[in-house]
């Protein structure tokens, strides 16, 4: 009699939560159109850099998975409409003026799922494209599992040194443990970037030079971050505010667009263009960044 009674109210719980999402989708695509109606962003490096976190055919809320078949047609697009480089050339470009192609755009993945092995990997050598995986170090020791569901294990530090041996797939550091750092103190801060900074030396023969944060909002990143990272010999570290362009001083919180499993082709593009750079905004309003005029600081 319970379970009669339970299944219903699951249902109608899953049929709110899908039309909230139709919702939120939808409301996202027109502020994005009207925002790229509006007059040209202020002058800075246009370089979209995307944020994905998982490409797979299974569900999952937390990974936010795309699917192979749409990662294949981001994968096209951008080899057809733009210049995919690096994340490191475009650190050098915002730090020392490299030059960098017209069009330029950067793909980078957070964590280091399994699927980035299985599917993206193979993906990148196939259309020959480049993209950077911040690593969580204890996930591919096995210390430590991310998501509480199956099916989202991290790849093997022998899988990553074959990504890296091909030349298309560059490593940072995404801390140790993915704590978030405002969590910590500052001796703990330095602790869990330091050891996933000495893990990927060690596991890859290479120093990474880019770090990116858990999470990556405004209250996630301590004011004191960058003379951390800084001290630990990196040189950039990327967030996920949500903009297209990067103005001078940023070099520490890099802007990022987030890449979700929901997207159609059509908003993939639409956030390449930066239709849904307001999002930035919204992201920095949320963690109280305004000056003491009111207005937001950027």
């Amino acid at each position: 009699m319970l379970r009669a009674i339970g299944a219903p109210a699951r249902m109608q719980s899953h049929v709110v939560n899908k039309i909230r999402l139709i919702m939120k989708k939808h409301v996202k695509k027109i502020a994005g159109k009207l925002w790229s109606a509006l007059p040209g962003s202020p002058q800075g490096a246009n370089i979209p850099i995307l944020c994905y976190h998982s490409v797979n055919n299974g569900y999952c809320a937390e990974a936010d998975p795309v699917s192979v078949e749409l990662f294949d047609k981001h994968l096209r697009y951008l080899k057809e409409n733009y210049s995919v480089v690096s994340l490191r050339d475009v650190a050098d470009h915002l730090i020392d003026g490299l030059d960098l192609p017209d069009n330029p755009v950067a793909i980078s993945f957070d964590d280091g799922y399994l699927d980035n092995y299985l599917y993206v990997f193979p993906l990148l050598k196939q259309h020959e494209l480049h993209a950077t995986i911040f690593v969580v170090s204890a996930f591919l020791n096995r210390e430590v599992q991310l998501l509480p569901v199956n099916g989202w294990e991290s790849f093997s530090w022998e899988q990553a040194r074959e990504m890296a041996a091909s030349g298309f797939v560059g490593f940072g550091a995404h801390t140790h443990n993915h704590h978030i750092l405002t969590s910590l103190d500052r001796k703990q801060v330095k602790t869990e970037i330091e050891q996933s900074r000495d893990h990927i030396q060690r596991e890859l023969g290479q120093t990474p030079t880019l770090f990116a944060y858990p999470n990556g909002q405004g209250g996630d990143i301590p004011e004191y971050s960058a003379e951390v990272l800084e001290s630990l010999g990196f040189k950039a570290a990327f967030s996920t505010f949500w903009r297209t362009y990067h103005l001078p001083g940023e070099i520490m919180r890099i802007n990022r667009v987030m890449i979700h499993g929901s997207d159609s082709l059509d908003t993939f593009k639409l956030k390449l263009e930066g239709a849904y750079d307001y999002i930035f905004h919204l992201h920095r309003a949320k963690a109280g960044a305004f000056s003491d005029n009111g207005m937001i600081v950027t």
